[in-house]
């Protein structure tokens, strides 16, 4: 492949690579970073560490979103709960999968309908924020130096900052 590429670009030039190869991958990595950010971010998701981590928990911090036109094209990405529990589901089964979960797992199914844009701009600013309270918590902490008594295992991505527990 590098081979191929440096062929291309003696041969068509740099700039050529760079329009016709590079923009292109660098915005499908973008998005997929994108994609995989938001379904794994919201106010109503944990995350969980060590020992408060299990396969099902781990399975089940995701929410489905609505990507509109863009879900049919990559073979139904919003459907990403059913993608955690059936790890080696194929793409087309999804949205049938989705359907017979929903009911089996009630209200521990996530899932998150609003606008795309709006739902970028709300986990960008609570990602802000998270980092900004994590800093200053473990600056606080690491000073008093009680960091020693905490139970780290659950971390919950709110909007208004990362809570952690407080130490004993």
């Amino acid at each position: 492949m590098v081979a191929a590429l440096g062929a291309i670009g003696i041969y068509g030039g740099l700039g050529f690579l760079a329009r016709y190869y590079l923009m292109p991958y660098l915005v499908f990595v973008v998005w997929l970073d994108l994609v995989t950010f938001l379904h794994h971010t919201d106010a109503d998701i944990p995350w969980y560490r060590g020992k408060d981590w299990y396969f099902l928990k781990g399975a089940m911090s995701t929410v489905d979103r609505d990507y509109g036109l863009i879900n049919p094209i990559h073979h139904n990405i919003g459907t990403h709960v059913a993608h955690h529990i059936f790890l080696s589901i194929p793409h087309y089964h999804l949205l049938e999968a989705t359907a017979a979960l929903k009911p089996v797992l009630g209200e521990h199914y996530r899932s998150d309908r609003a606008r795309f844009g709006k739902v970028f701009g709300r986990r960008i600013r609570a990602a802000i924020l998270s980092l900004t309270k994590a800093a200053k918590f473990t600056i606080r902490h690491l000073k008093s130096s009680r960091l020693s008594g905490l139970d780290l295992g659950q971390v919950w991505f709110k909007s208004g900052g990362t809570s952690y527990p407080r130490p004993k």
